[in-house]
């Protein structure tokens, strides 16, 4: 009999930085995704902001793919951008940002959700 496939959870991470010109300071908008989520899976994304790349603050939660659907026809986002979860937490949007999306397998550990793409975009503002 051959061994079955067990899995566990898994972070993914993938960082950004943003590039505004002088006087401008970077704003992050939504965080969309497509997956495919078996049944009892999930992602969980959170976001994690710097100003210098080095120290970061608090992960916001900024959105879960879970069924249904199993398999995402569209983009799909959270329900605010990801400043939006940043200024919830305490927080601004600042040039580094570090997005965690941590799969997590069913409670049999035989099925595992997929990302299978992501797109990130940011404006830049005037600074105060």
């Amino acid at each position: 009999t051959p061994p079955i496939t067990t899995y566990g959870s898994a972070p993914f991470v993938t960082s950004y930085q943003a590039t505004c010109a002088m006087g401008y300071a970077p704003v992050w908008r939504f965080y969309y995704w497509e997956s495919i989520t078996p049944n009892g899976t999930s992602i969980v994304f959170t976001a994690q902001t710097s100003i210098d790349g080095a120290t970061w603050g608090a992960a916001a939660p900024i959105g879960t793919a879970l069924p249904p659907p199993n398999v995402t026809p569209t983009w799909t986002s959270g329900p605010q951008t990801v400043d939006q979860a940043l200024v919830a937490s305490g927080q601004v949007s600042r040039p580094y940002l570090l997005v965690t999306a941590t799969l997590v397998p069913d409670s049999t550990h035989t099925a595992a959700p997929v990302l299978t793409n992501w797109q990130l975009t940011y404006d830049c503002i005037a600074s105060e």
